[in-house]
């Protein structure tokens, strides 16, 4: 739900880039060269390759998968490179190692392109009579559901559960979770003034907390109870209370603290309830660790549905963002390298920009929408 004033510049973005494409299932993809993409030249490859060899070094530490030999190969030819690669160099060495996909999905190349950024909180180590809304850790035994994995009592649209001594029970949802359903399985690791600001620290999925004694103790992601998430926005929209362009994160948050009675009810339509983990990355010029488990890079990494791309995996992103200070959208062409994932992010054409720390972070990724394309960088043969 784009405002139309976006889409519209997202229209004039792409006029140059490939337009008449062949499309398939979910997921597949038609070859192009790289001559192709409109602002491949000028995008400022040195940057991206230092992004993608930090994703190289959580490849090469992984278990290995089948089919990993050219992805390693590849690796251990960007991690040789060395540190600050020219533009020029970082280009000829895509280029050489990488042949391009356009991602579609079903009869469409168009998707879904949001924001996120790491917030600040108040918060406490301990639970106090001012600090009373927990952040639980992710519980022993969850795990995610997949083919026959999956038991038949379970609801479709689960993806995750808790198994024990082979036997696999669903999660609770947000309202039960929020109401002490887990207890001791879920311990709290750090607690929160606010409620809404703990639901937004959900929706991000990271974020640092400041204690009271000024110590700064960053969260991660660690797991989340399986249910899908549901948009707190398109909620408002269906019962009449926002219209879709009024939609952002700062008119979310005004809407749930000018109205605490119900505010309660309309964060619980949201099921998924996400689990934290304290990560040791605590240098401020590093962005929080994401699920692949390097630090993130303001307009560089990218949150992707892991079901069509792989933890690493170079994507050439097509769409607009917000002007900084509230100025107008500007096109956004850059290589991205998937190195962190959602709950709402769903589909092979769906992707959340990291835009880094802070206030100003804050206010571009909290109006960020916008339709976009992705064109994969797959190892040549």
């Amino acid at each position: 739900m784009a405002p139309p004033r976006r889409g519209a510049r997202f229209a004039l973005g792409c006029l140059f880039t490939v337009m008449a494409l062949t499309v398939g299932g979910a997921g597949s993809a038609q070859s192009l060269s790289f001559k192709d993409l409109f602002g491949w030249d000028q995008d400022a490859q040195g940057q991206a390759l230092a992004v993608f060899q930090r994703s190289c070094t959580a490849i090469a530490k992984r278990k290995r998968r089948a089919g990993d030999g050219p992805v390693l190969r590849i690796c251990a030819k960007a991690l040789a490179l060395g540190d600050n690669v020219p533009d020029q160099a970082a280009r000829a060495f895509f280029e050489s190692n990488f042949q391009l996909r356009t991602v579609v999905n079903g009869d469409t190349e168009i998707g879904l392109f949001t924001g996120y950024f790491e917030p600040e909180f108040a918060a406490s180590p301990k639970r106090t009579p001012i600090y009373r809304v927990p952040l639980r850790a992710r519980p022993k035994g969850l795990e995610s559901l997949s083919g026959k994995r999956r038991p038949r009592s379970f609801d479709a649209k689960l993806t995750h559960g808790l198994r024990k001594n082979g036997t696999w029970t669903a999660l609770p949802d947000r309202r039960a979770i929020e109401a002490g359903a887990l207890g001791r399985l879920a311990p709290a690791i750090a607690w929160m003034k606010d409620p809404v600001d703990a639901f937004f620290l959900h929706i991000q999925g990271s974020g640092r907390l400041q204690y009271p004694d000024g110590t700064v103790q960053r969260v991660g992601f660690a797991g989340k109870n399986g249910y899908p998430y549901t948009s707190i926005g398109k909620v408002l929209i269906d019962r009449g209370l926002m219209m879709p362009d009024e939609v952002s994160m700062q008119s979310l948050r005004a809407w749930l603290e000018a109205d605490p009675a119900r505010a309660t009810e309309l964060m619980n339509q949201n099921r998924s309830y996400i689990f934290f983990r304290l990560t040791s990355n605590s240098n401020p010029r590093l962005g929080p660790v994401g699920q692949q488990g390097v630090p993130l890079t303001a307009g560089r990494s990218l949150a992707v549905d892991l079901k069509y791309h792989s933890p690493g995996a170079l994507l050439w992103l097509d769409t607009v963002v917000p002007g900084a200070d509230g100025g107008a959208d500007e096109i956004f062409l850059r290589l991205m390298v998937a190195q962190d994932t959602g709950s709402a992010i769903v589909g092979p054409i769906r992707g959340d920009i990291f835009f880094g720390s802070g206030a100003q972070a804050g206010d571009i990724a909290g109006t960020m929408q916008a339709p976009g394309r992705l064109v994969a960088l797959v190892p040549r043969p």
